[in-house]
């Protein structure tokens, strides 16, 4: 591995493992390849996004998935999507993040 010219596939769902060993991220959901990508670039295509609950129409249509929680809600987006101009706080997502709201079923948006 270390001449760069040996890969090992691993899939996996446990995520720590992704973090600690992986360069190269490939995510598959349903058959479908959502991203792939190195590891850092992989992660920082992500943000996810804390937001008031009457501002979730501003950007609800740029939102992967997200969920609504007793301060607002919480959202997956692109982070070229993602307007700074919005009064809205966003963090660099871990993988375990991206993956969780790729796999929900309510409030998605592909």
């Amino acid at each position: 591995m270390e001449d760069g010219e040996i890969s090992i596939l691993f899939s996996t769902h446990i995520t720590t493992d992704l973090e600690k060993c992986a360069d190269y991220i490939t995510f598959i959901d349903n058959g479908q390849i959502i991203n792939s990508s190195e590891k850092e670039e992989f992660i920082d295509t992500y943000r996810l996004v804390n937001g008031k609950e009457d501002q979730l129409d501003l950007i609800n249509d740029q939102l992967i998935a997200y969920k609504k929680n007793s301060f607002g809600f919480t959202g997956l987006i692109y982070t070229t999507d993602f307007d700074l101009s919005l009064d809205m706080k966003s963090i660099v997502p871990n993988l375990e993040e991206i993956m969780i709201y790729f796999s929900k079923k309510e409030g998605i948006h592909v």
